[in-house]
């Protein structure tokens, strides 16, 4: 899954997500500080949020020991993989299931726009 983002003082608030499948669960939190927001359109299915400045870009998988692993600014790797199909926006008519950490404190306007099969939204750890 990759995440794109932004940081400042207070935590880091989503941008958008992308990846296999259409139920996610967003990490409490990315470089160690706190998940707080949803970014406005962040899993819309008009995408407006591809020209955020000072946003970031970090890519989760399992290593070999079935843990977490994080990489920053891998913005090629994750064209080629959106390009070859590998990956898509978790947005839109795509996300059907999301579980969103405790510690959220805003979810941006329209976040969830055009989300015609999201059918579960979850709070949780």
């Amino acid at each position: 899954m990759w995440i794109k983002y932004i940081k400042d003082e207070q935590g880091i608030e989503v941008i958008r997500v992308y990846g296999q499948t259409p139920d996610i669960s967003l990490p409490g939190t990315i470089e160690g500080c706190p998940v707080i927001g949803i970014y406005n359109y962040c899993f819309s299915g008009k995408n407006k949020t591809s020209c955020i400045e000072g946003s970031k870009l970090i890519k989760y998988g399992a290593d070999t020991d079935g843990q977490t692993v994080q990489k920053k600014d891998l913005y090629d790797e994750l064209q080629r993989e959106i390009d070859t199909g590998i990956v898509t926006d978790v947005a839109g008519d795509f996300l059907e299931e999301i579980v969103i950490p405790d510690g959220i404190k805003k979810i941006g306007d329209y976040c969830f726009y055009q989300c015609r099969k999201l059918h579960t939204i979850s709070l949780g750890p």
